[in-house]
């Protein structure tokens, strides 16, 4: 074997900022699509409470619901029966209204692509600041 050397050009890639935007963004497509598909019920106090935090140091977004009736997501979301008192006669079902569950599946498969694309973007940034330092 020869006597080549090989260099190695070490590149620092931040995802950080463009996380934080992607998870900005997305929370407000998630909670927005939540809101517009929720059932308005009588107040619309459950549909107007959707909104969204950044949490952990700006690594997640959790997206909830602060309105008067916010008990109610696991009983609309997948239905439920209907009884007069606790422990008394049932005499109906609710049927599901989902609205959650495909507003998430929908905010994850575009933030994945939103990620692909943020990570494309912080390699090219990172790839030019390498080439103004040498």
């Amino acid at each position: 074997m020869g006597n080549e050397k090989v260099s190695v050009n070490k590149i620092k890639i931040d995802l950080k900022k463009y996380v934080e935007e992607d998870l900005e963004e997305i929370g407000e497509i998630v909670s927005s699509e939540i809101k517009s598909n929720s059932p308005d019920g009588y107040t619309g106090d459950y549909k107007r409470g959707w909104d969204f935090t950044i949490t952990d140091n700006g690594t997640s977004v959790t997206i909830h619901n602060d309105g008067g009736d916010k008990t109610l997501t696991h009983l609309l979301e997948f239905g439920h029966i209907i009884q007069n008192k606790k422990g008394g006669k049932k005499y109906g079902y609710t049927a599901p209204q989902p609205h959650i569950v495909p507003a998430y599946l929908k905010g994850r498969n575009k933030f994945e692509g939103m990620m692909k694309d943020s990570a494309k973007k912080a390699i090219d940034e990172a790839k030019k600041n390498s080439k103004k330092l040498d």
